[in-house]
């Protein structure tokens, strides 16, 4: 029996989608797609504005459109905007009333706890902390012996740090420690750092100067933080255009990805790392292997 699915994140900032088929234990993926949607732009008091929730319509209406082209069971999930969003019900009813489809909401731990159970088995590493930063929250996830140990969420990521102080974040390291200094995770020494979400593979695609995504080749990169530094530097002086050109397969503006590669750099620095990894594997991969084994009903 095969089964398709059509697992949907709806982040604060970006909405992907993961389109896989399952077959006798194991999941093939048929498509993905990243789209910016800059839900929590302009959220205030605990509300999305009514331009943002318009945008994540329009994604969302391509994206259904695509699950029933490929006959998949459509699985919406939201995170941190959505979680704290008042006015969430505008985009619930919409859903409920356009296609009877509910939108789910994971908490930042079971995101964290998602990452620990898509990337496993992805490093051989005995000890990995395995770091997501999105567009609310970043998720921390210590990884021992191929045993999620230990999981924190925090209420950091690029689009909150941004509203927060606008295109000059970047600048605000002592805010950005203070948070990290939340972290009560401890990790053993030679531990390796992984991180996942869109800053970290739109830097190592910009290592390989791809202009196409390769999943492949950024999956497992390396980036070391003499190649960090250099690379920031050079986002810092290069034109907004051409930044954009760079990355066109996932087109955050420059000074979002200035914001989420400072997030990375302090993080790299809070754990007294001189490199880290990079994971192409989201929670929506976890998910996947949660419906595999059945703890995950759909």
């Amino acid at each position: 029996m095969t089964n398709r699915y059509c697992l949907i994140d709806i982040g604060t900032n970006n909405v992907l989608l993961l389109l896989a088929e399952i077959d006798t234990g194991e999941y093939h993926i048929i498509k993905r797609l990243n789209r910016i949607s800059a839900l929590a732009e302009g959220m205030e008091a605990g509300n999305l504005s009514k331009d943002g929730i318009d945008r994540v319509k329009n994604i969302l209406r391509e994206y259904i459109t695509i699950a029933e082209k490929y006959d998949a069971e459509p699985v919406l999930i939201g995170t941190s905007a959505l979680r704290e969003a008042e006015n969430r019900y505008i985009l619930e009813d919409w859903l409920e009333k356009e296609y009877s489809i509910p939108l789910r909401l994971i908490t930042g731990d079971e995101e964290a706890r998602l990452n620990g159970i898509a990337n496993i088995n992805e490093f051989t590493h005995e000890n990995i902390l395995l770091f997501d930063i999105g567009g609310g929250s970043t998720e921390f996830t210590l990884i021992t012996k191929g045993e999620i140990r230990d999981i924190q969420s925090i209420d950091l990521g690029i689009r909150r740090f941004h509203n927060r102080f606008g295109d000059e974040a970047y600048q605000e390291v002592g805010y950005l420690r203070l948070k990290l200094n939340l972290i009560t995770i401890r990790i053993p020494s030679g531990t390796m750092l992984v991180g996942i979400g869109g800053t970290v593979t739109s830097l190592a695609a910009m290592l390989q100067n791809m202009t196409v995504y390769n999943e492949n080749k950024v999956h497992k990169y390396q980036i070391t933080k003499v190649q960090l530094d250099k690379l920031f530097s050079e986002i810092a002086n290069t034109p907004e255009d051409q930044v954009l050109e760079r990355i066109a397969f996932n087109p955050l503006s420059k000074a979002l990805l200035m914001a989420g590669g400072i997030i990375v750099r302090e993080i790299i620095a809070h754990f007294n790392a001189s490199n880290f990894f990079v994971s192409d594997r989201t929670w929506q991969y976890g998910v996947l292997k949660e419906i595999i084994t059945g703890r995950y009903v759909v």
